[in-house]
């Protein structure tokens, strides 16, 4: 896949990133950036009354030191952090594959991972390759949740912001994140987290989890995300002109 940016793609993720972050001090919220995900297993521990689970995808203790390139992304306020998510890199021919063999997750003690024993091998899902940045673990704290900063909520930001950055720094081909059968049914991952696609993988037990789930894959391809940006530009750009 091609890594290259336009700089006329590049100028609007620098504006893009730049607004969110005025947007976000109206409110007194901060963005930072952490590459150290060891911190993010610290946060998640501390408030596991909010985080449902701590999701595998982003824990070091699964994954062979330097096996996984990966982020967090915080929203704080003073020195309080509000909420928080993850991101990281994987770079593959198949996509699927990560998802069948259980690659994406790891092993306990980062030993290997297990296949999924209900993967869905779906036509549907396309063919995600190349580049890709996987977000999720996403978790906002009450009283956080449910408000709107200036047209958007919080969860929408802790997707935005992350995307267009996986575009900046990572030039990645497509994002991915899973949601589970209930938040796939409520539309949300399409309507906030704006993806485009979105395809059932698992059923019955995820071995990551050792819940039963059905899962799905939601995606969105550079394109796609380069459109969106210059239509959440211009939402931006509106709230700062008010």
């Amino acid at each position: 896949m091609a890594d290259n940016l336009t700089d006329g793609d590049l100028d609007r993720i620098e504006t893009f990133l730049a607004l969110a972050d005025r947007v976000l001090a109206r409110h007194d919220i901060v963005v930072a950036v952490d590459g150290d995900l060891w911190r993010w297993l610290e946060t998640a521990e501390r408030y596991r009354d909010v985080a449902r689970f701590i999701y595998p995808g982003f824990d070091p203790r699964r994954h062979p030191p330097g096996a996984l390139v990966g982020r967090w992304f915080r929203l704080q306020v003073g020195d309080e952090t509000i909420a928080w998510t993850c991101q990281r890199l994987d770079v593959c021919d198949d996509y699927k594959r990560l998802l069948r063999d259980g690659l994406l997750w790891g092993g306990p003690d980062a030993g290997p991972p297990t296949p999924l024993g209900g993967f869905v091998d779906d036509a549907t899902m396309p063919p995600i390759r190349g580049r890709v940045g996987h977000g999720g673990a996403a978790v906002v704290r009450p009283p956080w949740r449910g408000n709107d900063f200036s047209g958007h909520r919080l969860t929408w930001y802790l997707t935005r912001i992350p995307r267009a950055m996986a575009l900046r720094d990572w030039r990645v081909d497509w994002c991915t994140g899973l949601v589970d059968r209930a938040m796939a049914d409520n539309g949300v991952q399409r309507r906030v987290y704006g993806y485009t696609s979105t395809t059932l993988f698992s059923t019955g037990l995820f071995e990551p989890l050792g819940l039963e789930y059905d899962v799905y894959c939601n995606a969105i391809g550079r394109a796609d995300m380069l459109a969106q940006l210059a239509d959440d530009l211009s939402a931006l750009g509106r709230e700062i002109d008010q």
